[in-house]
């Protein structure tokens, strides 16, 4: 009896598990809208999914996922953290993902013997250029490049009354941001949402959705199968070749962190001309018309972050290429500093370094020098003295 009862429950979950993801594709129907919602299909990519029995999981010589810190591989579930203090741990996809529209699925429990904000920290799910680096954000190194959803457990800014939590929320990072852990995270935050998922008696979902350069993050943690939305934001625009992973830390408090199942979809939908025009590859990850937080680059352009909590993206405002300004100029200019993206060198203000990257062209290495451009087959050439080649997003007229 105990057998055909624990089968029962096993395809009775399974079933569970393929109504949860038909209601899915139908609420991605429904976003898309229209005759080619019909054309969007969804394949599991295994090589970036992580499920039970978790084989060679953490294993140096074979298996998809490594482990850091304190993490440990269970029958049921990978800890992330135990509910012990001062923990950290984590695990990485070992192979970079280059699909052009996902959605990871994921499927968690947190869970400890801490009351109501007596618990943290939380989680973070990441899809970033470095991996296996521990740092303060959630585990993880701070000033990251590419996308992190964090699953907040804990309130660090005593005075906000307006957020209750746990909180989820999301960043896209160029690489010069950092995470404000007083005031969790606000000054970055591409939107969130309140998700009470401690200590629940049912599973717990979340998926990222990243498909025509709009990032989605819908929640199932009401033990309804039904999915919530929680942030919903145009213009995102990630880099390929970035690696999943997710991390906890805990510090005088303290939670379980587990992570039962990781799955990625590779998303075909069909585009028009102007779609595949506006959806082709970049090489820092920006969110379209969100300002910088203390930047000087200019509210219309591209930034690596968003603004206040909740924001959404603005009315596109005019490009550095189409109405160039001598303020903008002026900004430009006290904004070369150079730093290294791969082989190409960027300069750290993402309106520029994204119109630099998006022709293909890179920086010289000298500073003091005009904003001389090349094509990265011609920065051999070019260093070598023979013929300037200007970016044409760029303005020409800052002074050497």
């Amino acid at each position: 009896m105990g057998a055909r009862g624990g089968r029962r429950r096993g395809k009775m979950a399974a079933a569970a598990g393929r109504w949860r993801a038909g209601l899915w594709l139908l609420a991605v129907a429904l976003r898309l809208g229209g005759p080619r919602a019909e054309q969007t299909e969804e394949h599991l990519k295994r090589e970036h999914s992580l499920s039970k029995p978790y084989q060679g999981v953490g294993s140096a010589s074979s298996g998809l996922w490594d482990l850091q810190g304190n993490a440990m591989v269970m029958p049921q579930y990978i800890r992330l953290t135990p509910d012990l203090q001062s923990k950290r741990g984590a695990v990485w996809n070992r192979v970079p993902c280059y699909l052009r529209d996902w959605e990871l699925q994921v499927h968690f429990k947190i869970h400890g013997q801490g009351k109501k904000n007596l618990n943290g920290d939380g989680f973070a799910i990441w899809y970033t250029k470095d991996r296996m680096q521990p740092g303060p954000v959630f585990g993880s190194k701070d000033n990251f490049l590419g996308l992190g959803v964090f699953v907040d457990t804990y309130p660090n800014e005593e005075k906000q009354q307006e957020r209750v939590f746990p909180y989820i929320s999301a960043m896209v990072n160029n690489g010069s941001l950092t995470y404000d852990h007083d005031r969790d995270g606000r000054p970055t935050e591409l939107g969130g949402c309140t998700a009470m998922v401690r200590n629940l008696n049912h599973d717990t979902f979340l998926v990222i959705r990243y498909v025509k350069r709009r990032l989605t993050v819908m929640i199932d943690i009401d033990g309804k199968h039904e999915w919530r939305d929680c942030i919903d934001v145009p213009g995102v625009r990630l880099p390929r070749g970035y690696y999943f992973g997710t991390s906890s830390v805990t510090g005088d408090l303290s939670d379980n962190h587990d992570i039962i199942s990781l799955k990625l979809y590779q998303l075909t939908v069909e585009r028009t001309p102007e779609e595949e025009k506006r959806d082709r590859e970049v090489y820092l990850p920006v969110v379209d018309n969100l300002k910088l937080p203390g930047s000087k680059c200019g509210a219309g352009g591209r930034t690596g972050a968003g603004g206040a909590a909740g924001s959404r993206s603005r009315e596109h405002g005019a490009s550095p290429a189409n109405q160039p300004s001598s303020s903008w100029d002026q900004e430009a200019r006290a904004q070369i500093s150079l730093t290294h993206c791969d082989t190409i060198w960027v300069t750290t203000c993402p309106r520029l370094a994204q119109a630099c990257l998006e022709e293909k062209c890179c920086l010289p290495e000298r500073a003091r020098l005009p904003v001389v451009m090349a094509s990265p087959t011609r920065a051999a050439e070019n260093s070598q003295g023979l013929g300037p080649w200007w970016c044409s997003l760029l303005p020409r007229n800052v002074p050497p």
